[in-house]
């Protein structure tokens, strides 16, 4: 969830689409009590009898007050498209930009979360959670506007740990993670 130019809420979620797909609504405000109508932002068509527990995450680009460019990022395990995906949309999701298939299921990514830091070169950053069998590693990558993204970097690995988090501080950009059985850490970006 985040907020529009206009301070309105905008929310994505995984939905249920026909039989079971599980994709992903977009839901923008018309005013304070009036929605747009729900926009289908992603179409990997993941068809599961279930919930998966993996819900995508939004941010709106802050660097205007008038900037509408809103960035999404979510994972769906279809069988023709699993993996991390990323898209943004310039009209509160009428139009989808190409969607960007930027990690393979093959690494195991999970739970990626965008958020922005204005005072950045890039300023959209994002983090996801990847196993190997052995270990968990957070990675990272930013983007000027979500049409390149940096090469991506490893922030940290664990053995057992939680989802990784972007915290924004004047001083900077911090990953948010906990490792099973240590205190909270906060990495800087």
């Amino acid at each position: 969830m985040d907020l529009d130019a206009q301070d309105l809420p905008m929310l994505m979620w995984r939905h249920v689409f026909g039989d079971n797909i599980r994709d992903h609504g977009l839901l923008t405000m018309k005013n304070q009590t009036q929605p747009n109508p729900m926009r289908r932002v992603s179409f990997e068509k993941w068809q599961v009898d279930g919930c998966p527990h993996q819900g995508p995450s939004i941010v709106r680009d802050n660097t205007t007050k008038e900037s509408a460019r809103v960035h999404m990022s979510w994972f769906n395990n279809a069988p023709d498209a699993s993996g991390l995906f990323y898209a943004y949309s310039d009209d509160n999701g009428q139009s989808i930009s190409t969607v960007n298939h930027y990690v393979d299921k093959e690494n195991n990514p999970e739970h990626p979360f965008l958020s922005q830091n204005l005072n950045a070169k890039e300023p959209i950053q994002l983090v996801w959670r990847e196993f190997d069998g052995q270990q968990f590693s957070v990675k990272y990558t930013s983007s000027v506007n979500g049409e390149s993204w940096s090469s991506e970097r490893v922030i940290a690995t664990a053995t057992l740990a939680d989802y990784p988090y972007i915290l924004q501080h004047p001083s900077g950009s911090y990953l948010h993670w906990h490792i099973i059985g240590q205190p909270l850490e906060l990495i800087k970006l």
